[in-house]
């Protein structure tokens, strides 16, 4: 990329591009790492002085954190399920294992049984959308019996299929970093020979900011990384 810089001061823009093949292997590592990331750019700026070419080397660190799962939340309460009523008192939300296709998604829901009769939870459906993105989607069986009048913990697994990270995190940007997170649950429990089945839902937003800068700000610069050129000083913007 070339540039020519007129007298007094002036502005360079430079563009570089991500490979989005590794976005994968980048959020396997940002989960694993507690959602925390180091981002290190590093380059050099050329100048032809027409005698010699003077090279100026470049550099910026920044940290990525993220929370991505605190802003799933369901809604509790009694629900009817057919002719069974159950009461979703507590629901957490982690991270399950981290694998080289899959991510898992665990959640915790305590339920209580307000019947005379235990009540079989069989399976659940599950799909996760990303900036519109289908990052998740599946069936996954249970086998947890909760006992009459009493209250039972169910573990249900979502997993993240890596292979649609790179699609998403494309949406991510665009959207100005930005993503709309919508998350379906419904579980399954068997009564009277019949199964019934109740939604989870949950919509949650998380930004982040890749190239938050650790130098000067210009809010009025457009939305890329920008460095500016003062004789030879050099001062760097972000949005």
């Amino acid at each position: 990329m070339k540039a020519e810089m007129p007298p007094g001061d002036g502005v360079i823009v430079i563009s570089t591009k991500l490979n989005n093949e590794k976005i994968p292997e980048w959020f396997i590592s940002h989960v694993k790492n507690g959602e925390s990331t180091d981002v290190e750019f590093k380059g050099f700026i050329i100048f032809d002085l027409k005698v010699a070419e003077f090279k100026y080397p470049i550099e910026q660190r920044a940290s990525i954190k993220t929370d991505i799962l605190s802003g799933i939340s369901f809604k509790g309460g009694d629900v009817s399920v057919g002719p069974v009523k159950l009461r979703i008192k507590f629901v957490e939300i982690r991270w399950g294992e981290v694998k080289q296709d899959y991510i898992e998604i665990l959640t915790l829901a305590t339920i209580y049984n307000d019947n005379l009769v235990p009540v079989p939870v069989t399976k659940f459906r599950y799909s996760i959308e990303m900036n519109g993105v289908k990052v998740s989607e599946g069936v996954s069986n249970v086998g947890t019996v909760i006992p009459p009048k009493s209250e039972a913990t169910i573990t249900l697994v979502s997993r993240i299929d890596n292979r649609m990270l790179a699609e998403w995190f494309v949406e991510h940007i665009r959207n100005r970093e930005r993503t709309e997170m919508r998350v379906l649950i419904k579980p399954f429990v068997e009564a009277m020979g019949k199964e019934f089945s109740f939604p989870l839902e949950s919509e949650s937003t998380f930004k982040t900011r890749i190239f938050g800068c650790s130098m000067h700000f210009l809010d009025s610069l457009p939305a890329k990384e920008v460095w500016g050129v003062i004789g030879m000083k050099f001062w760097g913007y972000c949005f």
